[in-house]
């Protein structure tokens, strides 16, 4: 069998593959031994290259549509920034990769290339809404959330003294959060669904459990 020389870089340590944008050929991207993240647009010898930043990155996706790779610029070995840089620009002169947010721990890709995603960590960790062009804070004191299936609400809790409430948010840019479940100390359903199973202690060493339809 021939063997091709795809990159002769040292230390190419992941490869990554997804959409060429538009439903086109599969491409990739591959991070060298410095975690500076390049563009290949195919396994062949000849294959166009292209560098998509020389700094220390991790996290690389490509989105569902195929047509933007995501990607973070690592901090202290912390949370990074989270950037995108679209397929069709790269290479191109004074073409840049686009921040998203600062201190992203955790996000999920919704349609048409938008994103829910979580900033921050701890008691200051925000929910926070990408709507292809800018981002916009959610929720605040958030300790773990969950879309629904058909991608239009977060659901999502907030914990205090050992105690949780349920919210529920619009995915939008103006969205209103609405309480669904208060005092919760254990989730047994998933948090979107319907109905909603959950248990509250007692105060006595035990709990009881209870069902809710949210909204209902």
């Amino acid at each position: 069998a021939a063997v091709v020389v795809i990159a002769a870089v040292f230390g190419v340590v992941k490869l990554v593959s997804g959409g060429g944008g538009g439903g086109g050929k599969p491409a990739y991207v591959y991070l060298t031994g410095d975690d500076e993240l390049m563009f290949l647009k195919s396994l062949q010898a000849d294959g166009e290259k292209a560098e998509i930043t020389d700094e220390k990155s991790g996290g690389v996706q490509f989105s569902p549509e195929g047509n933007y790779i995501y990607f973070s610029r690592m901090k202290d070995g912390s949370y990074g920034d989270l950037y995108r840089m679209e397929i069709a620009k790269i290479g191109k002169e004074g073409a840049e990769p686009q921040k998203i947010s600062s201190e992203v721990s955790y996000y999920e890709f919704l349609p048409e290339e938008q994103l829910v995603f979580l900033k921050g960590s701890g008691e200051d960790q925000q929910l926070r809404f990408f709507d292809g062009s800018e981002d916009y804070k959610l929720a605040g004191g958030v300790s773990e959330f969950t879309v629904n299936a058909e991608a239009t609400h977060a659901y999502y809790t907030e914990a205090a003294d050992g105690a949780y409430t349920l919210y529920r948010v619009p995915l939008a840019a103006d969205g209103e959060k609405e309480k669904l479940v208060k005092d919760a100390n254990r989730f047994l359903t998933p948090l979107d669904a319907d109905p909603l199973v959950y248990s509250q202690s007692d105060g006595e060493g035990g709990s009881t459990v209870y069902t809710a339809v949210p909204g209902g």
